[in-house]
């Protein structure tokens, strides 16, 4: 038996994604399935072509843009980054209520940067969703 290199979940020869995370198979068991008449699938491949395993809904690139433009925060939610989305909130609540000029300034620089980095990244086609893929562009 083999186990996911990313995510560390035992997963049966033969099979090309893994059930847990998703993501391509590598080593042992995607050369069992290339022995078998199955291609074979390297990582080079799958970021090129953007495979996606069998019935994953990949999120829409211009969908995460807009609403990372025109909300700040809720991109995060709609990729599924649950988490970073809710500190991004309570940053963006702090920073526009809270108390203080100074305490205002430093949270909302810092929740502004965060942001700006997140809109580069999904511009330039880095961002990706919480299960590690990159996001589609019809």
């Amino acid at each position: 038996m083999a186990f996911c290199a990313n995510c560390g979940s035992p997963i049966q020869d033969g099979i090309r994604f893994c059930a847990a995370c998703g993501k391509p198979v590598t080593g042992a068991a995607n050369e069992y399935a290339a022995s078998a008449g199955q291609p074979q699938i390297t990582a080079a491949q799958t970021q090129s072509t953007q495979a996606y395993p069998p019935g994953y809904v990949p999120k829409n690139w211009l969908t995460a843009l807009l609403l990372c433009i025109f909300l700040g925060f809720a991109h995060r939610f709609y990729v599924g980054k649950i988490g970073t989305g809710i500190l991004m909130l309570i940053l963006d609540i702090v920073g526009w209520f809270g108390v203080g000029a100074f305490p205002l300034l430093i949270v909302l620089l810092g929740y502004f940067v965060w942001w700006l980095i997140d809109l580069i990244n999904i511009c330039t086609g880095k961002f990706t969703d919480a299960k590690g893929f990159a996001l589609k562009k019809d």
